[in-house]
């Protein structure tokens, strides 16, 4: 049974700021840009992934092979290493939220870790194997 995934909303930067600590105001234009993200899964998997150690954590992928979806929310600064189908890794510093999406390249393992000697945090995750 398939499913869709959708990622919709928006974001933008505003000229409003000070620039260089001159307390002068930057008149760059506004630049919004709409995000409107589908694709039909037929597999996912949502969970949270309890970090309390400074090891590395695998990232474990129930009932999904191919993540072309990737979501992370982490309550604490964490290292995403992701690997992809091409055989590439690639180390990621998250302080938040980490979004990927990739529709002919999917991810086929991850693992986090936290900063060393950070309290224990969680990691929401969210994988989708495209359809």
């Amino acid at each position: 049974m398939s499913e869709t995934f959708t990622l919709n909303g928006s974001y933008q930067t505003s000229g409003q700021t000070p620039t260089g600590g001159s307390g002068a105001l930057s008149m760059d234009p506004t630049i919004p840009a709409i995000i409107s993200e589908t694709m039909t899964l037929k597999a996912k998997a949502a969970y949270d992934l309890p970090i309390a150690t400074d090891s590395v954590v695998p990232v474990p992928f129930p009932g999904v092979v191919n993540a072309h979806v990737v979501m992370l929310k982490a309550t604490g600064k964490v290292r995403v290493r992701a690997t992809s189908a091409d055989g590439t890794t690639q180390s990621i510093p998250v302080d938040g939220a980490l979004i990927l999406i990739s529709s002919t390249v999917p991810v086929t393992a991850l693992d986090v870790m936290r900063v060393p000697g950070a309290a224990a945090l969680t990691v929401r995750v969210f994988l989708g194997e495209k359809n």
